[in-house]
């Protein structure tokens, strides 16, 4: 949030205004922050260039919102929705499948999302029912939801960093998964 930047008075918009002129391209949460970037800017009579700044909203969209997974049998016993990296936690995800698989063999897992653990975790996974969509958007990701009978959302402390409120989990619990 850039407003905290302003909180701590002309250093602090020195310094916000530093960051973004140091950085190849910024993402704002909303608008609102993008037309704050830019004040911050035009207030010492420099411009921001649009090219440089991005909105990339972090809310659910309502056609995932609206999903009807009691339309469709679902395909997958649980699925997940995440960027593959360590602090993800999918590899405790795939080694509880694993387990489960063992008294119910019946139980299958899709895992959407890629990222730099993608290889590590596909060998993980094995041959067998999990299955490794790629990244969705969209209808992509609605159709993901009506496949899954249930979400499930792993996650590790890993390096200090903790998961906060992913959209994804929204997502999920808009489409009735949780």
């Amino acid at each position: 949030d850039l407003t905290i930047f302003g909180k701590l008075g002309p250093a602090g918009r020195r310094l916000a205004r530093g960051i973004i002129a140091d950085s190849k391209a910024m993402f704002c949460v909303n608008r609102q922050q993008k037309d704050y970037a830019e004040a911050l800017f035009s207030k010492s009579g420099r411009k921001l260039p649009a090219s440089k700044v991005t909105v990339l909203p972090m809310g659910v969209q309502a056609d995932v919102a609206c999903a009807d997974s009691a339309s469709t049998r679902p395909r997958y016993s649980f699925g997940t929705i995440s960027r593959l990296s360590r602090k993800k936690g999918i590899d405790l995800l795939i080694r509880a499948a694993h387990r489960l698989a063992e008294v119910e063999p019946d139980v299958s897992v899709a895992i959407a999302g890629d990222g730099e653990e993608r290889d590590r975790l596909q060998a993980l996974a094995g041959p067998g029912k999990i299955s490794f969509q790629g990244f969705l958007t969209g209808s992509g990701k609605l159709g993901f939801f009506e496949e899954t009978w249930f979400f499930v959302f792993p996650a590790v402390a890993a390096a200090g960093h903790v998961e906060g409120l992913p959209v994804a989990l929204l997502e999920a619990l808009c489409a009735g998964k949780l």
